[in-house]
């Protein structure tokens, strides 16, 4: 049978604890020091050789993880060597240093650092070891479907690149829309009100429209107000207020330098910067159609 303790047998008459008692032992003479102080194998200092250059390490992902960084882009750490020797043979380096340079966006190809990153995945955050994971998925995916991924990501980055153009565009011709706001709000207004002769408008010391109105020279066709409260009245044929809603955006935040280069007359500001800001319509119509005209004689010549 086995014993947790081992015991000695003694010869009958010897006292203390009889012929079972416990073997005693003799105190020992040596001395025990401190075991000496182990480094962390894995462990950077700052500057330090790295094959990327000097290290800077910011993060400790775990005992025997050392994550850094240098001079250059990427992504680096060191391993341990206990740490290392878990690494499958085929994707090891020697010298437990790990990196990966190319992340492109939308690219699922894995690397060495996705193989370490499943291997110690109590090193890593949740989402890196997932993504890792799926990378590797996709690497070791039959050729054919490697090749469809890829094909979708080489439309998928056409597409990208058709979409910056398109916003390209639209920032060139909505710069366009305000640098010549006069004349486009003239122009909407004449659709909505055909005996409007101008469009004047309260602008805030912010930039932003109070209130706009048509006039035909005497009276008022349609109006309307932004109040403070968020309230807002207006007057006028209903169409012809909705118009006017689109006109205060359009107003907002252009220069009155701007709207003076088309015409418009601009009233002095009073002490809260307040300024009212009048567009003769057939002037502003004038002045883009010239507009147009050198624009298009300048693209014919």
């Amino acid at each position: 049978m086995n014993l947790n303790r081992i015991f000695k047998r003694k010869p009958a008459g010897v006292s203390d604890g009889g012929q079972f008692a416990h073997d005693q032992k003799a105190e020992s003479a040596v001395t025990l020091a401190a075991p000496p102080e182990t480094r962390d194998t894995a462990k950077l200092k700052m500057g330090e050789w790295t094959p990327y250059g000097a290290a800077e390490p910011f993060k400790i992902e775990a005992e025997g993880v050392q994550r850094f960084m240098t001079g250059d882009d990427g992504d680096y750490l060191r391993l341990s060597e206990e740490r290392n020797a878990a690494i499958p043979e085929e994707y090891r380096s020697e010298n437990r240093f790990y990196a990966a340079h190319d992340y492109y966006y939308g690219r699922p190809k894995a690397d060495v650092m996705d193989v370490v990153k499943v291997t110690h995945p109590d090193a890593f955050e949740e989402e890196e070891v997932e993504w890792a994971r799926d990378r590797i998925a996709v690497r070791d995916a039959p050729q054919d479907v490697q090749e469809d991924l890829s094909e979708i990501q080489k439309r998928s980055s056409i597409a990208r690149d058709k979409a910056d153009r398109v916003r390209e565009e639209m920032a060139r011709l909505e710069a366009v829309e305000r640098k010549w706001a006069a004349s486009t709000v003239a122009a909407g207004t004449l659709e909505h009100f055909p005996q409007a002769k101008e469009v004047s408008y309260l602008l805030h010391g912010d930039n932003l429209v109070g209130s706009v109105s048509v006039t035909d020279g005497e009276k008022t066709l349609g109006s309307l107000s932004m109040k403070q409260d968020g309230a807002i009245d207006g007057t006028g044929h209903e169409a012809g207020q909705e118009y006017l809603h689109t006109v205060i955006s359009r107003l907002e935040d252009v220069p009155d330098s701007w709207m003076a280069e088309q015409g418009a007359q601009v009233s002095e500001p009073d002490a809260n910067g307040e300024r009212v800001l009048t567009i003769d319509i057939h002037s502003a119509l004038n002045m883009a159609a010239e507009r147009y005209r050198d624009e298009d004689h300048r693209w014919r010549s």
